[in-house]
């Protein structure tokens, strides 16, 4: 999961063709696409998709989708450039939704 969060791609590849288990959760319920999304990793996002990862699950008893965590880091006032522009459009083009929290 922490090779998501900071953007291995090749690590994580390998990691997947080894049987990684893409939906497990780390603390706090965080799944690998919930840290790859918070941090803009829009490659490993779209890998972790292809191979069918669970684009909904929520963490923190079921308040928060990676949608959640893409808008929290992607916002112009924190970062503009760190790929969270072009992570939120494509987890919603590829079915994401947002949880239930505030």
């Amino acid at each position: 999961m922490y090779a998501c969060k900071l953007g291995e791609f090749n690590i994580v590849q390998a990691l997947i063709e080894k049987g990684a288990r893409i939906n497990d959760e780390a603390p706090r319920d965080k799944t690998a696409l919930m840290f790859a999304s918070e941090q803009g990793r829009l490659k490993i996002v779209k890998l972790l998709i292809k191979v069918g990862v669970d684009l909904n699950a929520r963490a923190c008893n079921g308040e928060f989708s990676a949608i959640d965590y893409t808008g929290w880091f992607g916002s112009p006032i924190y970062d503009d450039d760190g790929g969270h522009t072009k992570v939120m459009p494509y987890q919603i083009k590829q079915g994401g939704t947002w949880g239930d929290g505030d």
